[in-house]
């Protein structure tokens, strides 16, 4: 008998069963769960209507006074990026983010403390 076979799924595992992000074993348990309790099978369902209710909200209140995008979203080409990955060197992989200011930035400031405490 499995821990869930002796007690009910938290709201955290509920929903992470209902998006799909358990692991298949993991999946079944909480499954098997629902199936045969009823007080499970009502949180889920409730959940499943709070989270309809979000996207409803999301849909008719917030995106219809939004800006339009800048520009369509372009299709994501992952053989090419895989492609651009392999092409670099193991180090240029690892220390590229160095090129973004905003990493550069706070790097800096890390450095700056840890030679702080150094001293």
């Amino acid at each position: 008998m499995s821990n869930l076979d002796l007690r009910h799924p938290d709201d955290g595992l509920l929903l992470r069963y209902l998006d799909g992000e358990l692991p298949g074993r993991k999946a079944r348990q909480v499954r098997t769960h629902l199936e045969a309790c009823w007080q499970c099978r009502t949180q889920s369902e409730e959940l499943q209507a709070v989270i309809g209710e979000c996207v409803r909200y999301r849909k008719n209140v917030l995106a219809p006074g939004l800006p339009p995008p800048p520009e369509a979203w372009r299709s994501l080409d992952f053989a090419r990026a895989d492609s651009e990955l392999a092409a670099q060197s193991l180090f240029a992989r690892i220390f590229s983010p160095l090129r973004n200011p905003g990493l550069r930035w706070a790097l800096s400031g890390f450095l700056r403390h840890q030679d702080h405490y150094a001293r």
